[in-house]
C-alpha cells in the first residue's frame, strides 16, 4: 500500500488535528505528480492507495479523477473522510470504483462530536454520510472478511465512556472500527492535552 496526503484544505477544524489542516498550502503537489506516484505504486505491485488528504480529500478539485485512476490501475482506493460531502452521488461513485471508505465517528453524542471537530451540526452530517454509504451497499460486503466501510475515532477522556458503544455500533452495522488515540501534537497542543489518556487507560480499553 501507499499513502497519499493530497491537500491540506479542510471543511472542518478538528481540535485534535495533527496537520492543523484548514487552508491549502502554496506548494501542494499538482495532480500530475499525484497521478505519477499512483502509477509508480501500481508498477511496484501496490494493491491499495490510502487517500487520507492531510485535510479532507473529497474536496480536492480532482478527487474523483484520482480515485478513478487508482481503480483503473487495479488497486483499491481507501479513502479517509470526515463524511461531510458524502451524498448519495459520491457514495455511488466510490462504490463503482471499488473504494473502501473510513469515515469519522468520534462520538455517538452530538455535543461531543461537534466539540471535537470545532463545528456545530457536524454530528448530523456525519450520520447522513454514513447512511448514504450504507444505502449504496458499503455495509454489505460480498466477502464478510473484507469490509468496505469503517469509522475512525480519536479516543480521549471525552469519549472514553463510549468506546464500547461505538464498537457495538460498528459490529451491528458491519463497519470496521479504527481506534486512534489523542496525542498532543498539531492543533491538539492547545487546550486538548488535558483530555489525553494515560497509558494504563489506553491499555485497559484496548484489551477490553
Amino acid at each position: 500500500a501507499i499513502r497519499l496526503e493530497t491537500n491540506r484544505s479542510c471543511n472542518l477544524c478538528c481540535r485534535y488535528c495533527y496537520a492543523e489542516s484548514g487552508q491549502s498550502l502554496p506548494d501542494e503537489l499538482p495532480y500530475e505528480t499525484l497521478e505519477s506516484v499512483v502509477e509508480q505504486a501500481a508498477a511496484l505491485g501496490a494493491r491499495s492507495v490510502v487517500v487520507i488528504g492531510g485535510g479532507e480529500p473529497t474536496i480536492h478539485p480532482q478527487f474523483r479523477e484520482l480515485i478513478a485512476r487508482i481503480h483503473g490501475l487495479g488497486m483499491v482506493p481507501t479513502i479517509f473522510t470526515n463524511l461531510l460531502t458524502m451524498d448519495r452521488g459520491l457514495a455511488a461513485f466510490l462504490r463503482r470504483n471499488g473504494a473502501a471508505v473510513i469515515g469519522k465517528l468520534d462520538s455517538l453524542r452530538p455535543e461531543i462530536q461537534d466539540f471535537l471537530v470545532g463545528r456545530r451540526g457536524t454530528f448530523g452530517r456525519i450520520q447522513r454520510g454514513l447512511k448514504n454509504l450504507m444505502a449504496e451497499g458499503f455495509s454489505e460486503p460480498e466477502d464478510p472478511l473484507r469490509l468496505r466501510l469503517g469509522v475512525s475515532f480519536v479516543s480521549c477522556r471525552l469519549n472514553l465512556p463510549e468506546i464500547v458503544q461505538i464498537w457495538h455500533f460498528c459490529r451491528q452495522h458491519r463497519i470496521f472500527p479504527n481506534m486512534e488515540v489523542l496525542t498532543p501534537t498539531g492543533r491538539a497542543r492547545d487546550g486538548m492535552a488535558r483530555y489525553c489518556l494515560e497509558r494504563d487507560e489506553i491499555r485497559e480499553y484496548k484489551l477490553k
